[in-house]
């Protein structure tokens, strides 16, 4: 709520009036035409008025397709951004050193684990965003060497209220959705067992602990 006051000079009176904000307009398709408004709904508090959406590197932005270097979806206004997305592709290393059971990420920065089953890896990373990865088998990744895909996914504290459980599980939502468009539209040749549901967001965001994790195999199809 915006307060306006007006005094009248020489009057000592004063004249108040209480302005509400602009209603946030959302976008009715975002990133790669594969999120809608109701993705975004959960965004939002700490700003108002219109978000649009923007792409800062060159590329398709009509559909999602393997690029050899990251591709990045901004939905915001001005230096405010409601979410960003970015997608790249990624090396055994990587994977194994970030994503894989017994990563060493975990014990160099605190780290949530998300369970979206057997084929593809998440975690909330210590600054509040949403990673996850899988392998995806395509031509442009087999050129590059780099046979997984990686996902992120945040928000704005300026945007959004960090302590929102809508805007945390929006996030852990959206990264699934892109995950399972990305699949079909690259396509991965290779079969990817998705999750019907994203998992929970964990109530502790962003993590604040150190976990050291052990070695179990690795997923992803290795």
């Amino acid at each position: 709520m915006m307060v306006v006051a007006l005094a009248l000079a020489g009057s000592g009176v004063w004249w108040w009036q209480e302005k509400e904000p602009p209603p946030v307009e959302l976008p009715g398709s975002a990133c790669w035409s594969v999120l809608d408004r109701a993705d975004l709904a959960a965004f939002g508090g700490r700003a108002h008025g219109r978000f649009d959406v923007s792409y800062p590197r060159e590329g398709s932005h009509e559909r999602l397709q393997p690029s050899e270097s990251d591709q990045e979806c901004l939905v915001g206004q001005a230096v405010v951004g409601l979410l960003s997305v970015y997608m790249r592709p990624l090396g055994e290393l990587g994977y194994r050193s970030d994503f894989a059971p017994g990563s060493t990420l975990g014990q160099v920065v605190p780290v949530e684990r998300l369970d979206f089953g057997a084929d593809v890896r998440g975690f909330v990373n210590w600054n509040g965003s949403v990673r996850l990865a899988f392998r995806c088998e395509n031509a442009v990744y087999a050129a590059l060497g780099r046979p997984f895909l990686e996902i992120g996914t945040g928000t704005d504290d300026r945007a959004t209220d960090p302590e929102s459980p809508q805007a945390r599980q929006a996030l852990i939502d959206i990264a699934l959705k892109l995950a399972k468009a990305a699949a079909l539209s690259y396509p991965c040749s290779n079969p990817v067992r998705f999750p019907a549901k994203a998992p929970t967001a964990p109530t502790v965001w962003p993590p604040r602990e150190i976990r050291s994790e052990a070695p179990s195999g690795t997923a992803g199809g290795q």
